[in-house]
């Protein structure tokens, strides 16, 4: 009697094992999917206001980036602390996968040409 509980006890933590397995690996690929149209920025100095989205833009418009674009949300990844030698990166979430790989890429042409 004991043995056939145990048994079954041992099947039932062996099945919740495998959906547990299953479940995180579901929850990585929605978090991997929900960044893909993430786009970082980095050495943007910091300014007090905050306004990670309006900096983003100016910035955008200062290297003749395209007219239209729409992002989403923009902030900047952990806390502020005075005296930092290098600025907080700035996360961007575009509105469309594919205007943060056009990002992208206009990013590559325009390092590309500073290179030369």
């Amino acid at each position: 009697m004991l043995r056939v509980e145990l048994t079954y006890l041992k099947s039932v933590v062996n099945k919740q094992t495998h959906e547990l397995a299953s479940l995180k690996k579901q929850l990585t690929e929605q978090k991997a999917r929900s960044m893909q149209s993430n786009v970082l920025f980095h050495n943007v100095p910091e300014e007090r206001t905050g306004e990670c989205e309006t900096l983003v833009t100016k910035l955008l418009q200062s290297v003749k980036y395209k007219d239209t674009y729409k992002i989403d949300r923009a902030h900047r990844v952990g806390p502020y602390v005075a005296g930092e030698r290098y600025p907080r990166p700035i996360v961007v979430k575009m509105a469309l996968q594919s205007e943060a790989d056009g990002l992208l890429r206009f990013a590559a042409t325009k390092q590309r040409q500073t290179e030369r």
